[in-house]
């Protein structure tokens, strides 16, 4: 792999790999090689209900690796001072909240990938909008490779710039990106104004209810 970044320029060398943690415990994770001879992990911090997790009691907790350190982990993964990666694996693109908790300011790509064996054409391209969604709301280029589902390169406006013709087979796809420092307004402050609108509204209706109610007992 080392010879495969020297004759290619490459940064980094990611490769796809499934984990086991216990016995009703299984993941994605990601092997990660760079051009200096250092080799990393990321596995997955959000685990698919039932199907990754305990039958019983699903695990939904944080799963923690490491990557050149042994700190806890995050999907910020710092390559050097110019390169850095937010990594995401499956069903994390659905989970604003890592983003909300460990994306930092420098410059960055969001990596995402994983398998949808199993997904249905309508599953698989819901997957394809999530990702067009995550890169417009955190002003990202994002690249997605995906087992058995659409592998897709998008700007931070949200537009596929090249995606593999179906969700079947293997194919490589080339686009030039761009590192964008800083974090989105909403990156920053997370979901707590819409939960605030959304509690001051259930409230109002209520009230509102209420004097509803009242006026109909008078009459």
């Amino acid at each position: 792999i080392k010879e495969i970044l020297k004759e290619t320029g490459g940064k980094i060398f990611i490769i796809g790999q499934p984990v086991i943690f216990e016995r009703y415990l299984t993941g994605n994770g990601f092997l990660i090689f760079d051009n200096n001879g250092n080799i990393g992990a990321y596995i997955k911090k959000r685990l698919f209900p039932l199907i990754e997790g305990r039958p019983i009691l699903p695990r939904l907790d944080y799963i923690t690796s490491g990557y050149y350190t042994d700190k806890e982990s995050t999907p910020w993964l710092k390559i050097n001072e110019n390169l850095n990666i937010f990594m995401l694996s499956c069903i994390e693109i659905e989970n604003d909240g890592l983003f909300n908790k460990f994306l930092e300011d420098g410059p960055s790509i969001i990596l995402t990938g994983g398998s949808e064996v199993g997904f249905n054409e309508l599953a698989r391209k819901y997957q394809m909008k999530l990702s067009r969604f995550r890169a417009l709301e955190q002003d990202k280029y994002l690249a997605r490779a995906t087992k058995r589902g659409y592998s897709i390169i998008v700007n931070p406006a949200g537009q596929i710039i090249t995606k593999s013709p179906t969700s079947e087979g293997d194919y490589f796809l080339i686009s030039e990106v761009y590192l964008i420092k800083g974090k989105t307004f909403y990156s920053k402050i997370g979901e707590w104004p819409i939960i605030v609108l959304s509690l001051v509204s259930i409230l109002f209706s209520l009230k509102r209810l209420n004097i509803f109610s009242k006026r109909k007992k008078r009459n």
